[in-house]
């Protein structure tokens, strides 16, 4: 299981929210952050072989992005 980091301005009073814990990083100055993926959840049968698991880029991967670049944080994808 993964977890989306909720940075929504909509939710920030909000006990599901992680923007003030974010914002916090934010207002020292840290704006970027490094994005480890694990090869082996996008393709199952090993680098470079079989199909792109669309499941773990649609339901985590794509979200987090779309968060993060929501909230003006830059991300190293590594």
């Amino acid at each position: 299981p993964s977890v989306i980091p909720n940075l929504s301005v909509a939710d920030a009073k909000t006990p599901a929210s992680d923007l003030t814990e974010m914002q916090s990083f934010i207002n020292m100055g840290m704006n970027t952050v490094r994005l480890p993926i694990s090869w082996g959840f996008l393709q199952l049968e090993g680098a470079g072989k079989g199909e792109l698991n669309l499941d773990y880029y649609q339901s985590y991967i794509k979200p987090l992005l779309q968060t993060l670049t929501a909230a003006h944080v830059y991300t190293m994808i590594d």
